[in-house]
């Protein structure tokens, strides 16, 4: 090591005189500041890619500092430097990400979009996996920059890979950017690319994991600056590195599971159809108000129409078979009811162009010609006649979520609105005494719909509403007077309720609460229960596999319960769930569960939903899995 004598080391009042405070920092502050709200804006804003969607780099917070006089100053003493040039982490600007796997990401996003050709001097890969360095260089990213001269040679001057004994893990870029001053720093200073421009400063960027950052902040403070006396913290860093390292790969795994049913919650949007069958009422059905005026041909050619409909809404043909059939027949239908009508007053024209639209909004929505389908339910939306339909709104939100098919919150926010509306709609219908027996039918399936896409967006965090939601449907089939059709209705709402009773049951804490739920779900599940084990022995495929599924997770739930010591009796103490001799709730659980699979499942989204019931038959159908569960 050099003697200090030797070294002809800056002193603190040149230190100063270099780096003026008043004009340095504010200039560097500046630019500093431009380059992170370019990366924030790109963040929350996306890059436009030509023929491809809008990216958004995963970037999670920004951090930005200009170095003090005393933090240099102390650093040409560490460094045992004769003057500040070497020093090119004076501004700084620091990129934290939430997954290992965000990094490569980070470093395709720095130096296609924030570091221009020609500017790039360095790249530093900290203790980085082989897997990831490899990647890194090997990336087209880098490509424009070694055009422009950046080189990765072997002797690697410019392009580091550094393996540190603490483990530090992180990427950094040193690159040049314009910073008009008086008095550059490094003015006159030879870069890789030449001697730098007058106005040229460096600046580092640091790109990190959260938890990295954490720990280096932490590492910084008590080893790194204090010279690392004490060994035994040196030792303690490294090791607190691993379980890091750990907790990383681990976050990174539990990432790779959310996208994987994020991509499936994507495509379960995609490939939804407009959400059941409305009817009409009978003095706005045409075949119905215009009976005595169809001919015989006519009339059949209408039967027919109707017949189509009912096998589409049993499940006896395709939504594209349908369509086909359909799109053509409605015309015709349409053509017909004028001619049918053609004397007709305003009042019928209305009603004759309201099922038309309606129509065909719905066809065209079911086979995915969305352009179509939304001008039509827009032509619909601009009458006066119908604005305060909910159904025509609910049909143009529902079609703009499945066009969107994100679930990013802040994209939805139009739908969510929109949803608002219709509840809005229903909800003044409801409380003006307006509700026939199919206007209670169709606003409890549409209050259903929206359920269903709130609990697809989260269902712990929206499950209070959805519950909500449910219970209003619930009321609104309590007051249909036709009692089959009432019954067999409150049905599916009873089972959607007994699951989101379930869910609150299944992630509560407390024992208190924990009873409340059961209770609640038993009251709505018996009747569910009672028809369903009925159709088990005479027609099962009278009910949809989401029926099966709910009572088979419900008895799993139940029998976890009463298996676990701390919680038992106190707990669960329905009759409902005392199993009769030879049998017990797992092997109940695992005979509803098999019938899932033999039966359609009718869910909104159903990809997601099939999904879902197969992670919860692995479950129930292997003992020797069982859900753990903390009782605060």
């Amino acid at each position: 090591m050099s003697s200090i004598f030797n070294q002809n080391l800056p002193d603190y009042n040149n230190v100063k005189e270099i780096i003026n405070e008043k004009s340095f920092e504010r200039k560097v502050k500046e630019t500093l500041e431009s380059i992170e709200k370019d990366i924030v804006v790109a963040r929350d804003k996306g890059i436009d890619q030509e023929g491809k969607e809008t990216y958004f780099p995963p970037v999670y917070l920004t951090k930005r500092r200009v170095k003090s006089q005393h933090s240099a100053f102390l650093k040409t003493k560490r460094k045992m430097r004769p003057d500040l040039k070497f020093i090119k982490d004076f501004a700084g600007i620091r990129i934290l990400v939430l997954f290992d796997d965000d990094l490569l990401k980070i470093f395709q996003f720095m130096l296609f979009h924030v570091i221009d050709p020609g500017f790039l001097e360095e790249v530093t890969l900290f203790n980085l996996p082989d897997r990831l360095v490899e990647e890194i260089k090997m990336d087209s990213s880098l490509a424009q920059h070694k055009k422009a001269g950046f080189k990765i040679d072997e002797k690697f001057e410019h392009f580091r890979v550094i393996n540190r004994k603490s483990g530090y893990q992180s990427i950094h870029f040193i690159f040049r950017h314009t910073v008009k001053q008086t008095n550059n720093l490094y003015k006159g200073e030879k870069g890789i690319y030449g001697k730098v421009a007058d106005d040229d400063f460096f600046i580092e960027a640091q790109v990190r994991t959260l938890l990295q950052d954490v720990w280096s902040e932490m590492e910084h403070k008590l080893a790194y600056k204090q010279g690392k006396t004490n060994p035994h913290i040196s030792t303690s860093f490294k090791l607190l590195q691993e379980d890091i390292s750990t907790m990383g790969r681990r976050l990174s795994n539990i990432q790779t599971m959310r996208n994987s049913h994020l991509a499936l919650d994507h495509l379960a949007i995609r490939e939804s159809r407009p959400y059941s069958y409305f009817s009409y009422e009978k003095e706005w059905e045409p075949k119905c108000f215009l009976a005595k005026k169809l001919a015989p041909d006519d009339k059949a050619l209408a039967e027919r129409y109707k017949e189509l409909t009912d096998q589409y809404n049993n499940g006896e043909i395709t939504p594209n078979a349908f369509g086909e059939q359909a799109l053509t027949m409605v015309d015709d239908l349409n053509k017909l009811f004028k001619k049918a009508d053609k004397d007709a007053d305003q009042n019928s024209e209305d009603k004759i162009k309201y099922w038309y639209l309606m129509e065909k909004g719905f066809i065209t929505f079911l086979i995915k010609d969305y352009d179509a389908s939304g001008k039509l339910y827009d032509k619909v939306l601009q009458s006066s006649e119908f604005d305060h339909q909910p159904v025509p709104l609910f049909r143009r939100t529902e079609m703009n979520f499945v066009v969107e098919e994100g679930l990013d919150e802040k994209d939805l926010i139009p739908c969510l609105v929109g949803f608002d509306e219709v509840i809005a709609r229903i909800k003044s219908l409801h409380e003006r005494g307006k509700m026939s027996d199919v206007a209670r039918q169709n606003g409890a399936a549409i209050l259903a719909k929206i359920a269903a896409i709130y609990e697809l967006m989260g269902a712990e965090e929206y499950m209070d509403y959805c519950i909500s939601l449910f219970e209003e449907a619930g009321k609104l089939l309590d007051g249909v007077k036709e009692k089959k059709i009432r019954k067999s209705k409150l049905l599916v709402i009873q089972n959607n309720l007994g699951w989101a009773y379930l869910e609150k049951f299944r992630t509560s804490t407390d024992k208190g609460d924990m009873k409340f739920w059961h209770e609640k779900c038993v009251n709505e599940l018996k009747p569910v229960y009672k028809e369903v084990c009925k159709a088990m022995v005479k027609d099962p495929e009278k009910f949809s596999s989401n029926m099966y599924d709910t009572l088979s997770w419900f008895f799993y739930l139940t029998y976890i319960h009463l298996e676990n010591p701390n919680l038992g009796n106190d707990v669960i103490s329905s009759s409902m769930v005392r199993p009769s001799k030879g049998e017990n709730l797992l092997t109940i659980a695992q005979r509803f569960c098999g019938y899932i699979w033999r039966v359609k499942n009718k869910s909104s989204f159903l990809v997601s939903s099939i999904s879902r019931q197969r992670s919860r038959a692995e479950l129930i159908m292997n003992p020797n899995v069982q859900l753990l569960k903390e009782v605060s």
